[in-house]
């Protein structure tokens, strides 16, 4: 649990905790240091590691310096896809896991995960059609950009359906399909720019929420006995021979210290690696992400236009964009620029203007103003170090490197194991990836998989609507999308509250905004870690994603958060 606030701020300006009653995510590590991983890092990868190695029977200690999903994971586009644009550079594996591993999501996890029908306008039939074979055959291909054309998205369509095949029925999906000349177009979509020859048309899928489907995986490993918390950074560690060394972790909300000796070491931490090494004692340089922003448009006009499904095409500059719905908004994306290690980036002017400039270009007859845009955000890929000639070329795809917390050598000492990259999408084959390595290292057997798992949340044949409704009456069907079929849980905690005198109004939308339920705020802080209104509003709930955020809001989730830790 977590007390009152100071003045200082956490790295997203948000009041941080300090006059602490003593956190129990932090007691239960301090009370039993030793654990066979410690993971550094609270995004997708970390939380889907933890997850993969608690089912394992491996106990695990996950420390996350800000909050979980705090960076590239809470600022991603929302897309679960195979990416079609990595076949041009010959990703080919990369976009087989990427599809597979989607498919999985949309029938494991369908709970967060659904399917996102994908247009791709085009002018031109052939142009570019020499473009892929020369990036893959040549290193640092540097010939003259060529708009993408209708025969080379068919050709990689083909590709990607191919890749679907085994479990493409299982997930619902369809095969791809094209509309064919300017008034097969103009019927389907009239708001798209004139000249639009063919409409490429297949399926992927989207995330309405990514940092939900991060608690769900930290909440099932929790169930496993997987030791977790957030605000609980690296500040220094202690080399030693064989498995003694010690990693120093403190309490970022009230400066307690604790120490961890782990067997082995995870580092996931994303765009901070190398800054995570360096506490480690290392010095390494694995790390070049890119910097991508967005803007949430509050627009009813292009939602319409969009057609159900996301408007995936080429800007003039030869960046692959986005205009696609999520919920009764539309999301604009993406840039992609050089950025700094530990970066916590946000929404240039100038990304500003090229990503309003995108959707006028598609969409010339629908005005679009600042006026429309309720919610900016930037998050940094965490992507490896390259010296392609653009970023665009630069690997999507993910590796891991085992160093040594003791001497950096391959003798002796901690394993320290870096994760390098990685999609978002296949967040479950990493995880799978790195315990594999775990196992090894442990000489142990995988017990489980999670290949034909559900993720926990996932409805599958009990749906807690009803027992929801008779606590939370008309507020049932908006708890059982945010929780799934742990929504009878908060429904329950809720009922105590009101039964205890703890808070009689629990079950009722706080004041300002109806989006979330007094009750709510009091689960989030005391069974999700959540230690600041910035953690509700943008990384439990999607009210700032939606732009109903005002500073009454934030003000009544404090009052109540303190209410609840206090």
């Amino acid at each position: 649990m977590v007390g009152m606030r100071s003045d200082k701020k956490t790295a997203d300006g948000a009041p941080a905790v300090r006059e602490s009653i003593i956190r129990e995510s932090i007691t239960r590590i301090a009370e039993r240091p030793e654990t066979d991983v410690l993971i550094i890092g609270g995004g997708i990868n970390g939380a889907a590691t933890a997850r993969e190695l608690a089912l394992q029977g491996v106990d695990v200690v996950l420390a996350e310096a800000n909050d979980f999903a705090f960076g590239a994971s809470g600022a991603s586009s929302h897309m679960i896809h195979g990416g079609i644009r990595y076949l041009e550079y010959g990703e080919f594996r990369l976009v087989k896991e990427s599809v597979q591993e989607r498919n999985r999501l949309l029938h494991h996890a369908a709970h967060r995960v659904r399917p996102l029908p994908t247009f791709v306008p085009l002018r031109t039939t052939f142009t570019g059609i020499m473009n892929a074979p020369l990036r893959f055959l040549i290193k640092n291909y540097q010939g003259a950009p060529a708009e993408r054309g209708a025969l080379m998205i068919k050709a990689g369509l083909m590709l990607y359906d191919a890749y679907s095949r085994a479990t493409r029925k299982a997930a619902g999906l369809k095969r791809h399909s094209f509309l064919m000349g300017r008034k097969a177009v103009r019927r389907e979509f009239p708001e798209l720019r004139p000249d639009t020859r063919y409409v490429a048309q297949y399926q992927d899928a989207q995330v309405e929420s990514p940092e939900r489907l991060i608690i769900d995986l930290l909440s099932e490993a929790e169930d496993y006995g997987a030791r977790v918390a957030n605000q609980l950074g690296v500040t220094g560690h202690e080399s030693g021979t064989g498995t003694s060394g010690a990693v120093t972790l403190t309490d970022q909300l009230t400066g307690r210290r604790v120490e961890v000796k782990p067997r082995i070491i995870i580092n996931t931490s994303g765009n901070w690696v190398d800054l995570t090494n360096r506490a480690l004692g290392h010095e390494t340089n694995f790390m070049g992400g890119t910097k991508g922003a967005h803007l949430v448009l509050n627009h009813p006009a292009l939602l319409e236009a969009c057609r159900g499904g996301e408007i995936f095409f080429e800007h003039k500059d030869g960046r692959i964009v986005l205009i696609c719905p999520l919920g009764d908004r539309v999301l604009v994306g993406t840039t992609d620029l050089p950025a700094q290690a530990g970066e916590v980036p946000e929404c240039s002017d100038e990304e500003y203007e090229y990503l309003l400039d995108l959707v006028q270009d598609m969409f010339p007859n629908i005005p679009i103003t600042r006026e429309h845009v309720v919610h900016t955000f930037a998050g940094v890929r965490p992507l490896p170090r390259s010296n392609a000639n653009a970023t665009g070329a630069i690997t999507r795809d993910h590796h891991i490197v085992h160093l040594n917390h003791a001497s950096g050598s391959t003798r002796g000492g901690i394993p320290l194991m870096c994760l390098v990259g990685g999609k978002f999408t296949t967040f479950r084959a990493v995880g799978e990836q790195l315990t594999d390595h775990v196992l090894d290292h442990l000489d142990r057997d995988r017990t489980k998989t999670t290949r034909g798992r559900d993720v926990k949340g996932m409805i599958r044949r009990y749906d807690p609507t009803e027992d929801c409704e008779k606590v939370v009456g008309e507020y049932a069907a908006a708890l059982v999308e945010r929780y799934g079929s742990y929504a009878n849980e908060v429904a329950e905690f809720i009922s105590e509250l009101i039964e205890t005198g703890s808070d009689p109004a629990a079950a009722q939308p706080l004041t300002h905004t109806r989006g979330l339920l007094r009750g709510e705020v009091a689960w989030m802080a005391q069974r999700e870690h959540a230690t600041s209104a910035e953690d509700i509003l943008r990384r439990r709930t999607n009210l700032r994603f939606n732009g109903e955020v005002n500073d009454a809001v934030v003000s009544e989730v404090e009052e109540l958060l303190k209410a609840s830790v206090g």
